[in-house]
């Protein structure tokens, strides 16, 4: 048994190999028979310190040639060279904080300069590791054209190396690997990736150029010399990879991924350009990049937090179209940005569409934005607090927008709306003193304006609008608006309350609200051009009202009086033109000082009624009015044969010579006296008389008069009566006494 298991270990060795040591006049080696290779793992006498020393191709030991594979440690020599077919790689930290001055290899199967390698060589100058011994240009000290990579740190701290150059075969540059290289001043590489912190703190580094795709995080952070970079194939910046350079513009086609910080506090950058389509801006890019003045990405999908904050001097940007997310702070601080094109869809944080509340604050030089898509308030903060706009675009494809968004920006003038927009929101411009310019005839008939959307727009002067619905206070206090022009399904309660400067008004509206119109006391002329079902709209409308109406004769007497937009309004003259007058005009509470008729249709008009109650017209003049004219202020049929109406506050009546009857229930006006003395004829009087009646008397010329119309209405409640006064002094109460009594009462 014992034999057995010898043989069996004596097998196994033979298989594995047993690794040996042996040496030359240079070095130490480490011997691997099975793959017979060997690998530098020291420097054989101290002779050979400062000197530059050959590494063979080849040792020889016990008969067996071992190609010598790798240097594992060689601390002490001055330099190595090496020309050969079998060196693959410099192991980890082989030369760390050592003397080496130089490293010259010439091996086309080499294959990696292993982590912190050269670590702390202060003193190494030159460093040529290639596969088919060229030369680089002798401003690149250290020179890198074989396939593989240099790993983490492994030229870190290298105050001699002042330029280095390795070529698209060098599959990567590890983390660390040139960092804090303090001489270094210029680097050209072309291998695929460069890796975390590569070249940081080389503060003497001013030129890349770099065909790399990936730059992990760092990259260049700290290199506060680099202001010359040509990165003409970057596809993936991670974080903070040109932080803190002194780069003065930026342009790359193929860069999809800016990293967070990437620009950060690069104080010199004046100029950025990112072309690549779906291009993602992480948070902080530009942060503090205090000289950029133009940040050009038509093509950009995401831009982060924070990624322009504090960018002062930033004047230019250009977001293209194809941006769905937007966060917090993005523009923060740019205090000269002017003019700002938000893209058509914007998804802010926590996945909530628009603009983020504090997107731009400190924007104090904003004036023009132009807006495609839906924005979002967190918290109902007013993201455009601290913009001075003048002018905005809310451009095609946007449907409505956060409420109070643009509320109390005292210095925009001009609105642009677009075809798509379906709602303008509650306060959407309330307080914007200065707007002076909207173009609502843009907007879809089916377009909503709801509460308080213009409140207070104080400079607007006209406004149409052909739209579904005018909410609750949407111009309420426009006390500059002249004019209004709107075709609607139905107009809120206080709509254009207050706009104290209203002359002009077109109305096609069915519904119209309670107090649409209080105290328009301006208004002058009103085109009603369908039946509006809602009292009280023109409540304290102290002006001259013309109505300019078509919409057909009301059918019912109450109509007019419960319906109407007049009802429970105050005017000092009402003008109506081509209108179908119902018999109610006037009655509950249309208070005027004279009204004015033109061009109508009198339909069913009784004006005796159509003038009762608290209605106080001085005159009624009608002019080419069918069935009805006027006369001194009264109404008469076309004939003058009836005296129709009197109004309210006439306490005398002069009948004309034709006229011979004298409508009914005339006796609620404040009319005292009928003179008839001019009349041909006898007048017929259906003029009822109550306790409540003003009525005292018919003037007449004669007693035969008098007599007559005692003969002719012997059941009139009231023909003739005779004032109780003697003033003519003769001792008899006559007709004469009469007519000084009701004269005197008159002056």
């Amino acid at each position: 048994m014992k034999k057995y298991i010898l043989c069996l270990v004596a097998m196994l060795c033979c298989m594995a190999g047993w690794a040996d040591t042996t040496k030359d006049a240079a070095f130490i080696y480490d011997l691997e028979p099975v793959l017979h290779e060997a690998y530098i793992v020291d420097v054989a006498t101290s002779a050979n310190a400062g000197k530059v020393v050959t590494v063979p191709q080849a040792i020889r030991y016990n008969n067996v040639n071992y190609t010598v594979a790798g240097i594992k440690k060689a601390p002490g020599i001055g330099g190595i060279k090496y020309e050969g077919t079998g060196l693959r790689f410099i192991g980890e930290a082989a030369f760390r904080n050592s003397a080496i001055l130089s490293v010259d290899i010439y091996c086309p199967a080499f294959q990696s300069v292993e982590r912190q390698a050269f670590q702390n060589c202060q003193q190494l100058t030159k460093v040529r590791i290639t596969k088919d011994n060229t030369n680089a240009a002798t401003k690149f000290n250290a020179y890198f054209n074989f396939n593989g990579s240099i790993a983490d740190a492994a030229f870190n701290n290298c105050a001699g190396i002042t330029g280095i150059r390795a070529t698209e075969t060098t599959t990567k540059i590890g983390s660390l690997a040139f960092a804090d290289c303090a001489n270094l001043t210029i680097a050209n590489f072309y291998c695929p990736t460069a890796g975390e912190k590569a070249f940081r703190n080389c503060t003497k580094l001013t030129d890349v150029t770099s065909y790399a795709t990936d730059f992990e995080n760092y990259v260049f952070e700290g290199c506060s010399a680099l202001a010359n970079v040509n990165l003409s194939r970057a596809e993936r910046f991670q974080i903070g990879v040109l932080k803190g350079t002194a780069i003065t513009a930026f342009e790359s086609a193929t860069l999809q991924d800016v990293g967070p910080e990437t620009f950060m506090g690069c104080s010199s950058l004046q100029s950025v350009r990112l072309t690549a389509t779906d291009c993602e801006v992480g948070y902080s890019a530009f942060e503090g990049c205090a000289a950029l003045t133009s940040a050009l990405m038509p093509s950009l999908k995401t831009l982060g937090k924070r990624a322009f904050y504090g960018c002062s001097r930033l004047t230019a940007v250009n977001l293209g179209d194809r941006i769905e997310c937007l966060h917090a702070e993005t523009f923060s601080g740019c205090s000269s940005l002017a003019s700002l094109t938000l893209p058509a869809t914007i998804e802010g944080y926590y996945s909530q569409p628009g603009l983020p509340a504090d997107a731009l604050a400190g924007c104090t030089a904003l004036a023009s934005l132009s807006m495609g898509s839906n924005v979002y308030i967190r918290n109902g903060d007013h993201p455009l607090a601290d913009c001075p706009l003048t002018s905005v675009t809310l451009r095609s494809g946007m449907t409505t927008f956060a409420e109070a968004f643009f509320k109390d920006i005292k210095t925009l003038t001009t609105i642009s709306l677009p075809a798509t927009l379906t709602t303008i929101p509650k306060e959407a411009f309330s307080g914007c003193s200065a707007l002076t310019t909207i173009n609502f005839d843009a907007l879809p008939k089916t377009a909503a304006i709801e509460v308080s959307a213009f409140k207070n727009c104080s400079a607007l002067t006209a406004v149409t609008l052909r739209v579904k619905k005018v909410g609750y206070m949407a111009f309420e206090g426009c006390s500059g608006l002249t004019s209004a022009d709107i075709t609607a399904s139905e107009i809120g309660a206080k709509t254009f309350s207050g706009c104290t400067a209203l002359k002009t008004l077109t109305l096609d509206v069915p519904a119209l609200g309670s107090h649409a119109f209080e105290g328009c006391s301006q208004l002058t002329t009103t085109t009603l051009n369908q039946k509006p079902t809602t009292s009280n709209s023109f409540s304290g409308c102290t002006g001259t009202l013309v109505l300019n109406f078509d919409y057909g004769p009301y059918t019912n007497t109450n109509n007019f009086s419960f319906n109407c937009p007049l009802a429970q309004s105050r005017f000092s003259a009402l003008e109506l033109h081509s209108a179908h007058v119902p018999n109610a005009l006037g009655k509950y509470g249309l208070y005027l000082e004279r009204i004015d008729i033109y061009d109508a249709t009198a339909y069913d008009m009784n004006f005796s009624s159509m003038l009762v109650d608290d209605a106080h017209p001085h005159d009624i003049n009608l002019y080419n009015c069918a069935n009805y004219k006027s006369v001194d202020g009264l109404v008469f049929s076309t004939d003058d044969t009836k005296l129709e109406g009197i109004p309210y506050s006439r306490t005398k009546v002069v009948l004309s010579a034709t006229a011979r009857f004298i409508g009914q229930d005339m006796d609620r006006t404040l009319c005292r006296v009928i003179d008839v003395r001019n009349c041909t004829q006898t007048v017929l009087m259906n003029y009822r008389s109550d306790s409540s009646s003003k009525f005292e008397g018919v003037i007449i010329a004669t007693a035969e008069q008098e007599k007559a119309y005692q003969q002719a209405y012997p059941k009139a409640r009231i023909v003739v009566q005779r004032t109780n006064n003697d003033v003519s002094g003769d001792g008899n109460v006559s007709i004469v006494d009469l007519v000084k009594v009701i004269d005197a009462a008159q002056q």
